[in-house]
């Protein structure tokens, strides 16, 4: 499956997004000298969380008795990251509906794309597992109809 291609453009526009530093630790780098595909999907969750503490924290989610959760992630890489790169990530909002959400994220090494991701996820009842609809402050912060 080929990520679609989404433009700078669209984190330019989107309702809901997010920019972070994030810092390439030593214990992120594997045996080949460049950050471990394990540590993406925790900058991925870094970032996922800031989304939501920025536009409808985690907190309000679960008051209703529902919260996110992953469906899917796909990552490309394109470069990559090593020990000491400054590394700017983004992530926006490219979708929403009363039960899914989908994300993109970037990071970028100083001009160069060095990885990019979608991200698909749902609403849950948290003690079933269950889809339900998402909140209406959810639906309207994260652009959604």
């Amino acid at each position: 499956m080929k990520l679609e291609r989404k433009s700078a453009s669209s984190y330019a526009d989107a309702r809901a997004s997010i920019e972070m530093r994030m810092q390439v630790k030593s214990y992120d780098v594997d045996y080949n000298r460049h950050v471990h595909n394990a540590v993406y999907i925790r900058w991925l969750e870094d970032m996922r969380t800031a989304l939501l503490d920025k536009y409808y924290p985690l907190e309000k989610f679960l008051a209703t008795g529902c919260g996110p959760v992953l469906v899917r992630t796909l990552i490309e890489y394109r470069r990559a990251i090593r020990l000491f790169d400054p590394v700017t990530a983004r992530m926006w909002v490219t979708g929403s509906s009363l039960v899914r959400f989908e994300l993109c994220a970037v990071f970028y090494v100083g001009e160069a794309l060095a990885c990019q991701a979608e991200q698909t996820g749902a609403i849950v009842d948290v003690a079933t597992g269950r889809a339900v609809r998402a909140p209406v402050e959810f639906v309207a912060a994260f652009g959604g109809s």
